[in-house]
């Protein structure tokens, strides 16, 4: 009974730990063309594939359980999502896979987004210049030294 007893515990441990370190697919900016996709495995080569209409893009994944974001730059519809492993040289094993189905209400969002690439943030140079230049009215930045180009 013992032994028993210390193979469950065992077996709920090990299986607690592989739910920690799980792929996981972030689905909270599909609407403005992007997905995201995440998982802990220090040492490990991953990679994301979005797949659409026989079209398929793979991109690197890091490996520390942070998201990364990847555009849906093939438009509304149905998108396939896996997170795959590298097992050895150009052979992957799929983590998780999920299907998705992308409703995006501008296109032009796809390319506004934050994403593993192209990481935007307020205090970036571009993104500070292009908030002090909305707020002037077009033909009076000539004249507000604030608003010069």
């Amino acid at each position: 009974m013992k032994k028993i007893t210390i193979l469950f515990i065992s077996l709920m441990l090990f299986s607690l730990a592989n739910i920690a370190y799980a792929a996981e697919i972030h689905t909270d900016k599909v609407s403005k063309g992007a997905v995201g996709a995440s998982h802990s495995a220090s040492g490990k080569n991953l990679k994301v594939m979005i797949e659409k209409d026989g079209q398929k893009y793979s991109y690197a994944l890091r490996n520390d359980g942070n998201p990364d974001y990847y555009p849906l730059q093939l438009g509304s519809g149905s998108y396939k999502v896996s997170v795959l492993e590298n097992v050895s040289g150009n052979k992957y094993s799929v983590l998780k896979s999920e299907s998705i189905n992308a409703n995006i209400s501008n296109n032009n969002d796809v390319y506004l987004n934050s994403i593993q690439i192209i990481d935007w943030k307020p205090s970036d140079p571009a993104i500070s210049k292009a908030s002090s230049l909305k707020k002037c009215r077009w033909g009076l930045w000539l004249y507000n030294k604030k608003c010069k180009i």
